[in-house]
């Protein structure tokens, strides 16, 4: 179908725009500029439910840029190393495996609901940490090109991308995007900044 094919395309493009963005910034910045995806995906739920966004929206919408705002110029995050090494990133992906099947079996005999918010837990977790990946895999192919490949690390992004992707779709189909999104989006910087 032409619009899914078109949301595929929009997928990829978004994900090769993250992929460069964490290439050249630091994780610490760019983990937090994601997270305005959920002002995003407010007026997208407000547009697509034939309505305006309402105050309490409005207000959560502002509060979220604000705090952006506030802790970029405050905080002045830096530090950090551009590449993490493929011990820590597997333990990491290890853990985020654990936490993602923690959440799926938990997830099967709730409501819609909770089966969302759960699922936005264990997708959250594995996207901070497939963003972690990503970031070490852009700058591994910035300086080794093909020779990134020999390493271990670009194949824990697949699976790991693969289960974040799972799970988000998953979670999006249990319950309202309202229900998923704000706890997937709050994790995924937590956990990928860390």
């Amino acid at each position: 179908r032409p619009a899914r094919a078109a949301g595929l395309g929009l997928v990829i493009a978004s994900l090769a725009l993250q992929a460069a963005a964490l290439g050249l910034g630091r994780l610490v910045v760019i983990e937090p500029v994601l997270a305005c995806s959920l002002l995003f995906a407010l007026a997208l739920s407000a547009r697509l439910d034939r309505r305006r966004m309402r105050p309490a929206e409005w207000l959560a919408a502002l509060a979220t840029f604000a705090g952006l705002v506030v802790f970029l110029s405050v905080a002045q995050p830096s530090g950090g190393y551009s590449t993490a090494p493929a011990l820590q990133l597997g333990l990491a992906a290890a853990g985020a495996v654990v936490v993602a099947a923690i959440a799926v079996v938990a997830s099967r005999r709730m409501s819609p609901l909770r089966r969302a918010l759960t699922l936005g837990i264990g997708g959250g977790v594995a996207a901070g940490v497939t963003d972690a990946l990503t970031k070490t895999f852009a700058v591994l192919v910035g300086t080794h090109q093909l020779g990134a490949l020999a390493d271990p690390r670009p194949y824990l992004l697949v699976v790991i991308g693969l289960l974040t992707y799972t799970l988000q779709q998953n979670g999006y189909r249990a319950a309202s995007l309202a229900a998923f999104l704000p706890v997937f989006s709050v994790l995924d910087p937590a956990v990928g900044s860390d």
